[in-house]
């Protein structure tokens, strides 16, 4: 089998963040069966460069130094495919624009609502909000959607806009989305039906690097795990864990965000002892909280995309409550590797944690159960089958690849 040479783009925001690990995880797997090149640009470059403000302002409509560095790329290789995963904000639509003058296919893995939505969470003020799907950000630039400036709205709308009127959406050969439920919601954003794919994330077992815990430990403690931000939920779980102030507990709050001043606040002045923020741990570091914790809760508000959080705690045996949201709900089976509240309030998250934690004997089996879904559902083999199906599908092997053997 002659291995496709695939040229793999990825925009990187100010901080590293899941969207990036999973680009970092998927280069690595793809590079089982294909030759890949990575192309990361960083917003960085492009802010913290010495070009003046209007510059950095047109360059978001068309970054000429990313243009001429993947010139550069094509100049050295010839590549048979492009996998686009992100070029908001810094990339520009030119990244479109030069991969579709290739006559290659051209993937766009989505991890966010971008083409609809100015802050790509499809989320404002507390509350859902798709006043932008169908392509008419003006919403969004009167409610200063995107870091919180009209100014920076109304560019981020501008290169959103061009990006559509390039016919962007309708020309790219296929769209990879992470959940059925992101794909609902894409489809409405103006992205073609058949052409979308839904293939769930993966996550490797061998980087938890101490394993479960022993069955013996204690593990009466609940975790929140990701972002402090509004649309995570985690105020919602704070007044939650309030209410029920189950004794003996600790509630672990490890993440960082710009919700963290606030809940350090309220978990003061409400004198919750039993709440800790931890703030940002390392992955290799968590040990300790995720050992004390038999239990994780993924709270969200928004239309998560996906819920990787989930598979972080099955990974430690550990079941996770989770809120009707986005593709969150997809991944657990009532009572059985976790729990779904019945609405994304605190008081439908005090209900279910009070459920959960009622039914503790059980946690120990429930997480066994999501381990098991790691080895299948969610393990680099089954996304590396279906990612071999796509490219196979746009004939990028000569002959079949022999995934099981990669």
């Amino acid at each position: 089998m002659q291995r496709p040479r695939i040229l793999h783009i990825f925009s990187r925001y100010g901080d590293v963040g899941g969207e990036e690990v999973c680009f970092r995880a998927i280069t690595e797997e793809l590079r089982a069966v294909a030759d890949v090149t990575p192309f990361v640009y960083s917003t960085a470059e492009l802010f913290q460069s010495p070009h003046g403000a209007l510059t950095k302002m047109r360059y978001m409509l068309r970054n000429r130094d990313v243009e001429e560095k993947l010139r550069e790329c094509l100049r050295r290789d010839r590549y048979d495919a492009w996998i686009i995963h992100n070029t908001f904000p810094a990339m520009s639509p030119c990244v479109y624009g030069l991969a579709l003058k290739q006559s290659v296919p051209v993937i766009h893995y989505l991890h966010n609502y971008r083409a609809g939505c100015l802050n790509g969470v499809f989320y404002r003020d507390g509350s859902p909000c798709f006043s932008c799907k169908n392509g008419n950000y003006l919403p969004g630039i009167l409610h200063a959607c995107w870091r919180g400036s009209a100014a920076y709205s109304a560019l981020a709308a501008a290169t959103l806009y061009k990006t559509r009127r390039m016919g962007t959406w309708n020309r790219l050969s296929s769209y990879i989305a992470v959940s059925r439920r992101q794909r609902e919601l894409l489809i409405q954003t103006g992205i073609p039906e058949d052409k979308i794919r839904v293939i769930p994330h993966f996550i490797r077992q061998k980087t938890s690097p101490a394993g479960p815990p022993p069955p013996d430990l204690p593990r009466q403690d609940v975790l929140y795990a990701g972002r402090l931000t509004q649309e995570k939920g985690v105020l919602p779980l704070v007044q939650a864990w309030e209410r029920l102030a189950p004794p003996g507990r600790t509630l672990y709050l490890m993440g960082d965000g710009p919700l963290r001043g606030e809940l350090e606040r309220y978990v003061a002045s409400r004198r919750l002892e039993s709440i800790r923020l931890t703030g940002f741990i390392p992955h290799e570091e968590q040990g300790a909280v995720r050992a004390a914790c038999g239990l994780a809760v993924a709270p969200s508000l928004w239309e998560e995309t996906f819920g990787m959080v989930v598979l972080e705690s099955w990974l430690h045996g550990t079941p996770v409550i989770v809120t009707p949201r986005g593709g969150l709900p997809e991944l657990i089976s009532h009572g059985r590797n976790g729990w779904i509240a019945r609405e994304p309030s605190a008081d439908a998250l005090a209900e279910t944690l009070r459920t959960a934690l009622e039914e503790e004997e059980r946690w120990p089996s429930m997480g066994a159960h999501g381990q098991q879904l790691l080895s299948s559902t969610y393990s680099p083999a089954a996304w590396l089958q279906s990612m071999g199906s796509l490219l196979e599908e746009l004939r990028l092997f000569r002959q079949s690849p022999n995934i099981a053997a990669s």
